[in-house]
């Protein structure tokens, strides 16, 4: 029985530690002090597939909308998804329309929609434009919890779920043999790196950097009302869905670009501002907000694979980690298990970063 050791306990490394497990593997599960992970506690949440400038990491979001309705029914509805699509807009039209015939071309449910139809579907709205994107397929997920249930999934399979800091990769002969932990040496057949931005620091072991943005963003909270949205709206410079628990959830948007200020609450007041000219004065009374920092590789897609030269350390870092999660984690584990590369995630290696310096 093949000796995993899966560091970090975020959406990725939980995914792939629960994946391990279901395929029998011996897991074991360095998750650090904040189970869960930060950045997964700190996300927007979004399923989505609304990739339209490359074709491959589109198909690969694509088929992780289906992966994520595979995941919740392995997990009988212990994860709460919202699947109420999104409807989406900008202050200039044609990036919307572009980005829309790209993306139906290629086969993705998405359509312009009339301000008739996207108010029947979102009638909470103020204001909307003449005409609106509409993708159906797109999801949420409830992101306090989603990392704590996959790690107790695999607890339940065997796994050993330890909230512990690595502190050092073990090695020997060149080769990465176990984790070091509080002084105590883990051994292991394989180690996975899934520590989002801190990647580097035990990478920096066997020689590697990854060229890694850490990118910080700002969600403001309101505090519970009655529904008010259905699904995910993406208007411009402002993105807001309602959570389970008639939370409003807001930030700015996606582009990746750190927050340029430090005074925080200022943003999230900003943020509301922006929220109730969306919604209505009064429906977003700011409760609190949230800063987290997305771990972004420096083309934008995910590293997924093995380490070149130190064939049993296997990497997986990204930004997109909520919308990939299911199927990163069932990929990787396939992996790691029998030792072949699987053509899906094969052009995500690290190679690629790597092969730019040599």
């Amino acid at each position: 029985m093949i000796r995993t050791i899966v560091i970090g306990g975020g959406i990725i490394g939980a995914s792939i530690a629960y994946h391990l497990a279901i395929a029998g593997a011996q897991v074991i599960v360095i998750s650090g002090t904040e189970l869960g992970g930060a950045a997964t506690k700190n996300s927007f949440a979004w399923i989505n597939a609304a990739e339209h400038k490359n074709r491959a990491y589109f198909n690969f979001r694509l088929a992780a909308i289906s992966d994520w309705h595979r995941l919740e029914k392995e997990l009988d509805g212990l994860i709460r998804l919202n699947w109420h699509g999104s409807l989406w807009w900008e202050s200039e039209s044609k990036i919307v329309e572009q980005a829309v015939d790209q993306l139906s071309t290629w086969g993705y449910p998405i359509r312009i929609i009339s301000r008739k139809k996207a108010r029947a579907l979102e009638p909470a709205i103020v204001d909307y434009p003449e005409y609106v994107a509409h993708a159906d397929a797109e999801g949420a997920v409830s992101p306090d919890n989603i990392a704590q249930i996959l790690l107790s999934r695999a607890a339940s399979l065997g796994a050993i779920v330890r909230s512990d800091t690595a502190d050092s990769l073990v090695l020997e002969s060149g080769q990465v043999v176990g984790v070091s932990v509080s002084g105590e040496q883990l051994l292991g057949d394989e180690i996975v790196l899934a520590t989002g931005a801190g990647a580097n620091t035990l990478l920096a072991q066997v020689n590697v950097e990854l060229p890694i943005n850490e990118c910080s963003g700002l969600l403001a909270y309101s505090h519970r009302v009655p529904l008010l949205l259905n699904g995910i709206i993406l208007a411009p410079g402002l993105h807001i869905r309602q959570s389970i628990d008639g939370r409003l959830i807001a930030g700015r948007d996606f582009s990746g670009d750190s927050l340029v200020t430090s005074n925080y609450i200022d943003e999230a007041l900003l943020i509301a501002s922006e929220a109730c000219k969306l919604l209505g004065v009064g429906n977003f009374d700011l409760a609190y907000f949230k800063v987290g920092i997305r771990p972004i590789p420096d083309d934008g897609f995910p590293v997924i694979g093995r380490v070149p030269n130190v064939p049993n350390l296997y990497i997986s870092v990204m930004h997109s980690g909520i919308t990939l999660a299911p199927i990163v984690g069932r990929l990787s584990a396939e992996e790691i298990i029998h030792g072949h590369t699987i053509d899906q995630i094969k052009e995500f290696s690290i190679k690629r970063f790597l092969e730019s310096k040599s």
